[in-house]
């Protein structure tokens, strides 16, 4: 999934992201790809019991891997 895209359209991020995210089952990932450090996502999924992980992509990407929620 790739946030800017969604921002450039005039999409929030946050709310297709948690939509994807409650459908994570087991050891499945969801990988979203941004060009910020995505802060305040971070601190939602926290708080929704998700697990993530942020790690640098290409270029100026980061790529957010978030896990079901434990």
């Amino acid at each position: 999934m790739d946030a800017d895209a969604l921002l450039s359209r005039g999409q929030m991020p946050l709310n297709d992201v948690m939509a994807h995210a409650r459908q994570l089952e087991g050891k499945d990932l969801l990988c979203l790809t941004v060009s910020f450090k995505p802060t305040p996502m971070i601190e939602a999924l926290g708080e929704q019991g998700f697990r993530t992980f942020l790690r640098s992509g290409s270029g100026e990407k980061f790529e957010l891997l978030i896990a079901a929620a434990v």
